[in-house]
């Protein structure tokens, strides 16, 4: 059977280990607790347990006293976020009544005029040329506010002069969130996460039996726990490095 939930992934694991051949010596309080450390592993470091998103935040009076934004009340599956979108721009807003007399709307507009007349190819070579330089000079002296993001406090800090901010002003965010696997079941059969929740799950009967240690079982068997616990760990530490070299994204800096 293909894991496409949380329970159908135990059942997965504990078959991989003998059940219901051989008894599984783990309480299911102690295998859900080895299913929540797989997955807290598998949604920070592997490439395929995240997604790129933009997220809109309209900012508050709430937001502005406090000088910090509640990432948890924008969306819980946050884990980093790579840049924020400044509030203003020097250029005016697109759409806005700013626009109509910013520089691209004066160069756009001359621009559309005379790609149709004469010597129209000119005109957009020197077109794209001029927003090129547009775009350096816009990133050289536009003016970006300092910011911090604290994951373990679901806080955004903008390190900025916010009484110049007014409510209803907003910014973009763009972040990297985990993939919720009950929303999408397909998470649930990732070979790396069935691999290592299998190895949690095996530590952890290891660890139990090495508290009876000579102890037979059932028709005589008798199960050396500490042997059990010795192979688990290594097929751990063999999954964590799996995951740092091949399967894990590079670093993501945050970008003020």
């Amino acid at each position: 059977m293909i894991p496409n939930s949380r329970k159908t992934l135990i059942e997965y694991c504990l078959r991989n280990l003998g059940h219901p051949v051989i008894k599984i010596n783990v309480d299911p309080e102690q295998v859900d607790d080895r299913i929540d450390e797989a997955l807290q592993l598998f949604q920070e470091f592997h490439f395929e347990a995240t997604q790129r998103i933009y997220v809109k935040h309209i900012l508050t009076d709430e937001d502005i006293t406090n000088k910090w934004i509640d990432i948890s009340q924008i969306n819980p599956r946050i884990i980093s976020i790579v840049r924020m979108f400044p509030i203003n721009d020097f250029t005016g807003q697109r759409g806005g009544a700013e626009y109509l007399f910013s520089i691209p709307y004066a160069l756009t507009s001359d621009a559309i005029r005379n790609i149709s007349g004469p010597g129209g190819s000119d005109a957009l070579i020197s077109y794209d040329i001029t927003m090129k330089h547009l775009s350096q000079l816009r990133f050289m002296f536009s003016s970006r506010p300092m910011v911090e993001y604290q994951k373990h406090m679901d806080r955004l800090y903008i390190y900025m002069n916010w009484e110049q901010v007014r409510p209803g002003s907003f910014i973009i965010l763009e972040c990297v969130a985990t993939i919720d696997p009950e929303e999408y079941a397909k998470v649930w059969n990732d070979s790396w996460l069935k691999r290592y929740a299998t190895a949690l799950i095996k530590r952890c009967w290891g660890s139990n039996l090495k508290k009876y240690e000579g102890v037979q079982g059932i028709g005589g068997i008798t199960l050396n726990g500490q042997s059990i616990f010795d192979e688990a760990n290594s097929d751990i530490l063999e999954l964590k490095e799996e995951l740092k070299t091949a399967l894990q994204e590079p670093p993501v800096f945050f970008v003020g």
